[in-house]
């Protein structure tokens, strides 16, 4: 099999190639067919790009997740993964690195701040809130990374496509990492403004469209439809994901608390 067709999605049988009994069974061939053309000023302008990384890797998942998310999507899910980063790989690059830039420009203090004052209107107890806050920065990106379990839960139930629960994963690990993206361009504006909220609030908006254009475009099902189930999915998840947080952050913010108070 040719891996040339990007829009091969297996469980949609968009392509035909791939047959019923090889797909359910888990596996199936694919041979790649690599075209050698003779040197010219394109084919050396194609290596620069590759040395770059703008044909395969990181740059070009970046771009190809902006210009068009839902072919390289659903090609990754079928047999073309070869050029795009793999979503996992690229999810622990892009919130590492967005994780370092709110550190070193004083983001991630705006945020505590915020979280703090939320944290004593729900838990005035002291101990609850400086455990609970510790908790939350040393595992900042294991709570992230969670947040796309309850997305996927939630898109699996809505979007009935022939997708398995890993797979409506890996979509949204990829939407989440290019979030990682639209959050790291914004700095920009916070940096300018000053404004944590200006900030914040950009980048929510964006990351929401972000969110529902990428459904339209995987899913591919009427417009409206998707964009309600799209808004459902994406209010669900966020609402479990901080509930599921915040608890857990509770408990351990309590039992730290107590185990303090023994020491003492």
């Amino acid at each position: 099999m040719k891996n040339q067709d990007h829009n091969s999605l297996p469980p949609e049988k968009d392509s035909g190639l791939l047959t019923n009994d090889s797909w359910e069974a888990g596996t199936t061939e694919v041979t790649i067919e690599k075209t050698i053309r003779r040197f010219s000023f394109k084919t050396i302008f194609t290596d620069v790009l590759d040395a770059f990384m703008f044909n395969r890797g990181l740059f070009y998942t970046i771009k190809q997740l902006f210009i068009a998310p839902g072919e390289s999507i659903r090609g990754y899910l079928g047999t073309d993964r070869f050029r795009l980063s793999s979503p996992v790989r690229y999810f622990i690059l892009l919130s590492g690195i967005m994780v370092l830039l709110y550190f070193k420009f004083g983001i991630i203090d705006e945020i505590k701040s915020t979280t703090e004052a939320t944290t004593k209107l729900i838990a005035p107890d002291e101990s609850v809130d400086i455990s609970f806050m510790e908790f939350i920065y040393d595992y900042l990106s294991l709570l992230m990374a969670l947040a796309l379990f309850f997305y996927a839960i939630f898109s699996r139930w809505l979007f009935k496509v022939g997708y398995n629960y890993v797979e409506h994963l890996i979509i949204n690990t990829y939407i989440v990492g290019q979030g990682f993206v639209l959050y790291i361009f914004n700095i920009s504006i916070y940096l300018l403004t000053g404004n944590f909220v200006l900030f914040s609030s950009i980048n929510s908006l964006l990351f929401l469209i972000y969110f529902i254009y990428v459904y339209v475009k995987v899913f591919r099902q009427p417009l409206f439809k998707t964009i309600w189930k799209s808004l459902v999915v994406y209010f669900l998840g966020y609402i479990s994901f901080v509930m599921f947080a915040g608890f857990t952050g509770a408990v351990v913010g309590i039992a730290m608390g107590i185990i303090e108070k023994l020491g003492n």
